[in-house]
């Protein structure tokens, strides 16, 4: 073979990867090991809502900007869309989520909407590479697509063009 043959397989094979990866990344990742709070049965990607848009929240309950971003959407929660579901995942203790939501998001904790999710082994952090917190996915339900994503200091005036009806 010469070498421009191999160059040109090298390359075609290059941007197949490439492509593959970027349409990857577009859609949820699949996630496999998180934990609902509420009565620890497993909770995958498969476990998600169908319909609407679907709101990945990675949090740390001592934070103050996942405090004021857990507190926005808990006062605004009448006027977010019905179809819109909120997953709030920690890698922390459930006497830290229980804390975390008493103090910034009583009005979520029995939303039928609303998941307080945890992730014990840092899955998230691999599959989503979250640089800060709190950072938050925002997913069509129906297609998987990613809509959105913020990283660090966000507050709910940035989601809500996704999130009213």
């Amino acid at each position: 073979m010469n070498f421009k043959l191999i160059w040109v397989i090298f390359l075609i094979t290059l941007v197949g990867q490439a492509s593959s990866f970027a349409q990857e990344s577009s859609g949820i990742p699949a996630f496999k090991t998180f934990t609902r709070y509420d009565n620890g049965n497993s909770f995958t990607v498969d476990s998600l809502s169908k319909q609407g848009i679907n709101v990945l929240i990675f949090y740390d309950p001592g934070c103050g900007h996942c405090q004021e971003l857990g507190f926005d959407i808990s006062q605004n929660f009448e006027s977010w869309s019905k179809n819109t579901s909120f997953y709030f995942i920690s890698m922390l203790e459930k006497a830290d989520v229980d804390n975390y939501i008493n103090r910034f998001a009583k009005n979520l904790c029995d939303q039928p909407n609303v998941l307080f999710l945890r992730d014990s082994i840092g899955e998230f952090i691999t599959l989503f590479d979250p640089k800060t917190f709190p950072s938050t996915y925002i997913y069509s339900a129906e297609s998987g697509k990613l809509i959105e994503s913020y990283d660090g200091a966000n507050a709910t005036d940035k989601m809500r063009k996704h999130l009213v009806p």
